[in-house]
């Protein structure tokens, strides 16, 4: 069944749907329907945040924040997790 979701979210995402791209980065996320896969959730929470929905910065800075990148400005992480 999670794999039925998973096809119906991806379909959703390629029609650029907010709605479907968020759901499809937490099937990554969190493995529904598909293998764990941390880059692809952030590339498609990183679309959603472009998108217009700021609620996934607190998503996005737990990643930052958590994941060993140079590039990455700790304060910055954390004011995501903070708004």
């Amino acid at each position: 069944e999670n794999e039925k979701a998973f096809e119906c979210f991806r379909q959703s995402a390629s029609m650029k749907d907010p709605e479907g791209i968020l759901e499809l980065a937490l099937c990554y996320y969190l493995g529904g329907g598909v293998e764990v896969d941390d880059k692809k959730a952030i590339e498609l929470f990183e679309q959603v945040r472009s998108l217009g929905n700021s609620d996934v910065e607190a998503i996005l800075g737990y990643f930052y924040f958590t994941e060993e990148n140079p590039s990455i400005d700790a304060n910055k992480a954390l004011d995501m997790i903070h708004n």
